[in-house]
């Protein structure tokens, strides 16, 4: 259950490093979770897969959360 609630705060927008976010973002987060994960329930894939597609989300939100601060950090430096 706690992976699910961190994996909800990372594709919600709430930064590992920071730490910093938005309740909407959370929200939306929770919200994206529970529908890929019930509507992959309700078409009868199985658990293994379900569990790789929630995983492949949540390893794109840390990517483009990791470039989102590399970006932010190059700015700052001009």
């Amino acid at each position: 259950m706690s992976f699910e609630v961190l994996a909800a705060c990372v594709v919600g927008g709430v930064s590992l490093q920071g730490g910093r976010g938005t309740i909407i973002g959370l929200f939306g987060g929770v919200l994206l979770l529970s529908t890929v994960g019930s509507g992959l329930n309700l078409t009868n894939v199985s658990a293994f897969w379900v569990s790789t597609i929630r995983g492949l989300i949540i390893l794109l939100a840390m990517i483009i959360d990791s470039q989102k601060i590399r970006l932010g950090k190059q700015i700052l430096l001009k």
